[in-house]
Protein backbone atom coordinates (compact mmCIF):
# COMPACT_ATOMS: atom_id res chain seq x y z
CA UNK A 1 0.00 0.00 0.00
CA UNK A 2 1.36 3.41 -0.95
CA UNK A 3 1.66 5.64 2.09
CA UNK A 4 -0.35 8.87 1.67
CA UNK A 5 1.65 12.07 1.95
CA UNK A 6 0.98 14.29 4.92
CA UNK A 7 -0.91 17.47 4.05
CA UNK A 8 0.75 20.85 4.27
CA UNK A 9 1.47 22.29 7.70
CA UNK A 10 -0.73 25.23 6.68
CA UNK A 11 -4.10 24.32 8.18
CA UNK A 12 -6.89 26.40 9.70
CA UNK A 13 -8.44 24.40 12.50
CA UNK A 14 -11.83 23.95 14.08
CA UNK A 15 -10.99 22.80 17.61
CA UNK A 16 -12.99 20.70 20.05
CA UNK A 17 -15.72 20.22 17.48
CA UNK A 18 -17.92 18.30 19.89
CA UNK A 19 -21.48 19.40 19.11
CA UNK A 20 -23.77 19.27 16.08
CA UNK A 21 -23.77 23.07 15.92
CA UNK A 22 -19.97 23.35 15.95
CA UNK A 23 -19.60 20.52 13.45
CA UNK A 24 -22.14 22.06 11.05
CA UNK A 25 -20.39 25.44 11.29
CA UNK A 26 -16.97 23.89 10.68
CA UNK A 27 -18.09 21.89 7.66
CA UNK A 28 -19.78 24.89 6.04
CA UNK A 29 -16.96 27.36 6.75
CA UNK A 30 -14.71 27.51 3.70
CA UNK A 31 -11.87 28.93 5.81
CA UNK A 32 -11.69 25.78 7.92
CA UNK A 33 -9.49 23.10 6.39
CA UNK A 34 -9.17 20.66 9.30
CA UNK A 35 -11.54 19.58 12.06
CA UNK A 36 -10.37 18.32 15.45
CA UNK A 37 -12.63 16.63 17.98
CA UNK A 38 -12.20 14.68 21.21
CA UNK A 39 -13.70 11.22 21.63
CA UNK A 40 -14.83 9.36 24.75
CA UNK A 41 -17.40 6.69 25.53
CA UNK A 42 -20.62 8.31 26.67
CA UNK A 43 -24.27 9.01 25.97
CA UNK A 44 -25.67 10.66 22.86
CA UNK A 45 -28.34 13.26 23.64
CA UNK A 46 -31.14 13.02 21.09
CA UNK A 47 -33.90 15.61 20.74
CA UNK A 48 -37.26 13.88 20.74
CA UNK A 49 -40.86 15.00 21.02
CA UNK A 50 -43.27 13.16 23.31
CA UNK A 51 -47.02 12.72 22.94
CA UNK A 52 -47.73 16.10 24.51
CA UNK A 53 -45.53 17.90 22.01
CA UNK A 54 -42.82 18.67 24.57
CA UNK A 55 -39.20 18.23 23.63
CA UNK A 56 -37.28 15.84 25.80
CA UNK A 57 -33.70 14.66 25.80
CA UNK A 58 -33.21 10.92 25.63
CA UNK A 59 -29.90 9.21 26.32
CA UNK A 60 -29.14 6.15 24.24
CA UNK A 61 -26.79 3.31 25.18
CA UNK A 62 -23.08 3.89 25.70
CA UNK A 63 -21.43 4.84 22.38
CA UNK A 64 -18.39 6.81 21.20
CA UNK A 65 -19.29 10.50 21.42
CA UNK A 66 -17.51 13.73 20.65
CA UNK A 67 -16.73 15.20 24.08
CA UNK A 68 -13.79 16.20 26.24
CA UNK A 69 -13.37 14.62 29.66
CA UNK A 70 -14.99 14.82 32.13
CA UNK A 71 -18.06 15.28 29.87
CA UNK A 72 -19.96 12.07 29.13
CA UNK A 73 -22.89 13.47 27.16
CA UNK A 74 -23.03 15.02 23.69
CA UNK A 75 -25.55 15.55 20.90
CA UNK A 76 -22.81 14.42 18.50
CA UNK A 77 -21.97 10.73 18.40
CA UNK A 78 -18.93 9.58 16.45
CA UNK A 79 -21.17 7.98 13.85
CA UNK A 80 -23.09 11.21 13.37
CA UNK A 81 -19.78 13.09 13.25
CA UNK A 82 -18.64 10.96 10.31
CA UNK A 83 -21.97 11.53 8.56
CA UNK A 84 -21.48 15.31 8.79
CA UNK A 85 -17.87 14.99 7.64
CA UNK A 86 -18.76 13.34 4.33
CA UNK A 87 -20.33 14.40 1.08
CA UNK A 88 -21.15 12.42 -2.04
CA UNK A 89 -17.57 12.24 -3.28
CA UNK A 90 -15.90 11.75 0.11
CA UNK A 91 -14.50 13.70 3.04
CA UNK A 92 -15.04 17.46 3.12
CA UNK A 93 -12.14 18.37 5.44
CA UNK A 94 -9.11 16.81 7.06
CA UNK A 95 -10.14 15.15 10.36
CA UNK A 96 -8.17 14.81 13.58
CA UNK A 97 -9.69 12.21 15.91
CA UNK A 98 -8.38 12.81 19.43
CA UNK A 99 -8.97 9.64 21.44
CA UNK A 100 -9.13 10.35 25.17
CA UNK A 101 -9.51 6.73 26.31
CA UNK A 102 -8.67 3.37 24.84
CA UNK A 103 -12.26 2.09 25.13
CA UNK A 104 -13.36 4.50 22.39
CA UNK A 105 -10.73 3.47 19.85
CA UNK A 106 -11.97 0.07 18.64
CA UNK A 107 -15.65 1.00 18.05
CA UNK A 108 -14.66 4.18 16.21
CA UNK A 109 -12.17 2.41 13.99
CA UNK A 110 -14.78 -0.27 13.25
CA UNK A 111 -17.15 2.47 12.04
CA UNK A 112 -14.38 3.76 9.77
CA UNK A 113 -13.71 0.25 8.46
CA UNK A 114 -17.39 -0.14 7.57
CA UNK A 115 -17.77 3.24 5.92
CA UNK A 116 -17.82 3.35 2.12
CA UNK A 117 -16.83 6.98 1.58
CA UNK A 118 -13.61 8.00 -0.17
CA UNK A 119 -10.78 10.15 1.16
CA UNK A 120 -11.32 12.84 -1.47
CA UNK A 121 -7.68 13.85 -0.96
CA UNK A 122 -8.16 14.38 2.79
CA UNK A 123 -6.29 12.85 5.72
CA UNK A 124 -7.70 11.34 8.91
CA UNK A 125 -5.25 11.79 11.77
CA UNK A 126 -5.58 9.17 14.51
CA UNK A 127 -4.46 11.02 17.60
CA UNK A 128 -3.67 10.05 21.20
CA UNK A 129 -1.23 10.87 23.99
CA UNK A 130 0.42 7.47 24.28
CA UNK A 131 3.46 7.95 26.52
CA UNK A 132 4.21 10.14 29.54
CA UNK A 133 6.13 13.36 29.04
CA UNK A 134 7.27 16.09 31.43
CA UNK A 135 5.41 16.02 34.73
CA UNK A 136 3.53 12.77 34.05
CA UNK A 137 4.04 9.05 34.60
CA UNK A 138 2.74 5.84 33.08
CA UNK A 139 -0.25 5.77 35.46
CA UNK A 140 -1.54 8.95 33.77
CA UNK A 141 -1.83 7.28 30.36
CA UNK A 142 -5.43 6.53 29.32
CA UNK A 143 -4.53 5.25 25.84
CA UNK A 144 -1.84 2.54 26.12
CA UNK A 145 0.65 2.89 23.31
CA UNK A 146 0.93 -0.66 21.99
CA UNK A 147 -2.81 -1.35 22.04
CA UNK A 148 -3.56 1.94 20.27
CA UNK A 149 -0.92 1.48 17.59
CA UNK A 150 -1.91 -2.10 16.80
CA UNK A 151 -5.52 -1.02 16.32
CA UNK A 152 -4.44 1.85 14.07
CA UNK A 153 -2.40 -0.52 11.91
CA UNK A 154 -5.41 -2.82 11.65
CA UNK A 155 -7.82 -0.14 10.41
CA UNK A 156 -5.27 1.15 7.92
CA UNK A 157 -4.93 -2.32 6.43
CA UNK A 158 -8.68 -2.98 6.29
CA UNK A 159 -9.86 0.30 4.79
CA UNK A 160 -7.77 1.25 1.77
CA UNK A 161 -10.23 3.93 0.65
CA UNK A 162 -9.30 6.30 3.47
CA UNK A 163 -5.98 8.03 4.01
CA UNK A 164 -4.81 7.67 7.60
CA UNK A 165 -1.93 9.35 9.41
CA UNK A 166 -0.80 9.12 13.01
CA UNK A 167 -0.77 12.09 15.35
CA UNK A 168 0.86 10.82 18.51
CA UNK A 169 2.04 12.71 21.52
CA UNK A 170 2.95 12.87 25.17
CA UNK A 171 0.73 13.25 28.22
CA UNK A 172 2.27 16.29 29.90
CA UNK A 173 1.95 18.80 32.69
CA UNK A 174 2.21 22.07 30.77
CA UNK A 175 3.45 23.77 33.97
CA UNK A 176 6.46 21.46 34.22
CA UNK A 177 9.72 23.27 34.88
CA UNK A 178 11.56 20.98 32.49
CA UNK A 179 11.07 20.28 28.82
CA UNK A 180 11.24 16.92 27.07
CA UNK A 181 14.22 14.70 27.75
CA UNK A 182 16.15 12.53 25.37
CA UNK A 183 14.49 9.54 27.07
CA UNK A 184 11.02 10.81 26.10
CA UNK A 185 11.98 11.07 22.45
CA UNK A 186 13.89 7.79 22.52
CA UNK A 187 10.80 5.95 23.79
CA UNK A 188 8.64 7.46 21.05
CA UNK A 189 11.27 6.52 18.48
CA UNK A 190 11.37 2.96 19.86
CA UNK A 191 7.59 2.59 19.49
CA UNK A 192 7.59 3.91 15.94
CA UNK A 193 10.41 1.59 14.95
CA UNK A 194 9.04 -1.46 16.78
CA UNK A 195 5.67 -1.18 15.02
CA UNK A 196 7.26 -0.04 11.72
CA UNK A 197 4.87 2.91 11.74
CA UNK A 198 7.12 4.97 9.47
CA UNK A 199 6.51 2.35 6.75
CA UNK A 200 2.72 2.64 6.96
CA UNK A 201 1.90 6.17 8.09
CA UNK A 202 2.84 9.77 7.86
CA UNK A 203 3.59 10.74 11.46
CA UNK A 204 2.81 13.97 13.27
CA UNK A 205 4.43 14.28 16.67
CA UNK A 206 2.31 16.62 18.79
CA UNK A 207 4.39 18.61 21.29
CA UNK A 208 3.34 21.33 23.71
CA UNK A 209 4.91 24.57 22.51
CA UNK A 210 5.92 25.83 25.96
CA UNK A 211 7.64 22.58 26.84
CA UNK A 212 9.24 22.34 23.42
CA UNK A 213 10.82 25.78 23.84
CA UNK A 214 12.62 24.52 26.96
CA UNK A 215 14.52 21.82 25.08
CA UNK A 216 14.27 21.72 21.29
CA UNK A 217 17.46 19.90 20.42
CA UNK A 218 16.10 16.48 21.47
CA UNK A 219 13.69 16.60 18.50
CA UNK A 220 16.32 17.32 15.84
CA UNK A 221 17.41 13.70 15.58
CA UNK A 222 13.78 12.59 15.49
CA UNK A 223 13.07 14.70 12.39
CA UNK A 224 16.29 13.51 10.80
CA UNK A 225 15.41 9.86 11.47
CA UNK A 226 11.87 10.00 10.05
CA UNK A 227 11.60 11.87 6.77
CA UNK A 228 7.81 11.43 6.73
CA UNK A 229 7.35 13.08 10.15
CA UNK A 230 6.24 16.53 11.24
CA UNK A 231 6.09 18.35 14.57
CA UNK A 232 2.88 20.07 15.63
CA UNK A 233 3.43 22.66 18.35
CA UNK A 234 0.23 23.14 20.34
CA UNK A 235 -1.11 25.20 23.20
CA UNK A 236 -3.97 23.68 25.20
CA UNK A 237 -7.35 25.34 25.55
CA UNK A 238 -6.72 25.88 29.27
CA UNK A 239 -3.35 27.54 28.77
CA UNK A 240 -2.76 31.29 28.48
CA UNK A 241 -1.66 32.59 25.07
CA UNK A 242 1.99 32.08 24.28
CA UNK A 243 4.36 34.94 23.51
CA UNK A 244 5.75 35.77 20.08
CA UNK A 245 9.20 35.59 21.67
CA UNK A 246 8.70 31.90 22.48
CA UNK A 247 7.26 31.09 19.06
CA UNK A 248 10.08 32.92 17.29
CA UNK A 249 12.60 31.03 19.42
CA UNK A 250 11.15 27.74 18.20
CA UNK A 251 11.02 28.92 14.59
CA UNK A 252 14.61 30.14 14.70
CA UNK A 253 15.88 26.82 16.02
CA UNK A 254 14.22 24.66 13.36
CA UNK A 255 14.99 27.18 10.62
CA UNK A 256 18.64 26.89 11.54
CA UNK A 257 18.41 23.10 11.34
CA UNK A 258 16.61 23.15 7.97
CA UNK A 259 13.40 21.54 9.19
CA UNK A 260 11.07 24.51 9.68
CA UNK A 261 8.87 23.37 6.77
CA UNK A 262 8.00 20.31 8.88
CA UNK A 263 7.10 22.23 12.04
CA UNK A 264 3.55 23.49 12.47
CA UNK A 265 1.97 25.82 15.02
CA UNK A 266 -1.51 25.47 16.42
CA UNK A 267 -1.36 28.08 19.17
CA UNK A 268 -2.84 31.26 20.57
CA UNK A 269 -0.41 34.16 20.52
CA UNK A 270 -1.18 37.33 22.45
CA UNK A 271 -4.96 36.87 22.20
CA UNK A 272 -4.74 36.11 18.49
CA UNK A 273 -5.18 32.54 17.26
CA UNK A 274 -2.18 31.69 15.12
CA UNK A 275 -3.49 29.16 12.62
CA UNK A 276 -0.98 29.60 9.81
CA UNK A 277 2.13 27.47 10.04
CA UNK A 278 5.52 28.62 8.90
Amino acid sequence: MMMPALPSCNQTWSHSTCSIEKMSDAVSDNKITAIEADIVMGFEIVDDVDDTGDKKNKMNHLVPIMAHPPDRESDLSFERFTNHACKADGLKKHLKLDFKEIEAVKPCLQILINRKFMSNGKIIWLNADIIPGPGKSQKDIDVPANEFLIQCLTVSAKNRQLNFALSIGFKVDVCSVFGHSQQHVAEMTRLITAHKLHESFGIVLAVNARLLSKNMTVFDTFLESFSNAQLLCWVGSGEPPISFVTINKIRAHFLQHGSIDRVGFDVQVSRVCCEIYL
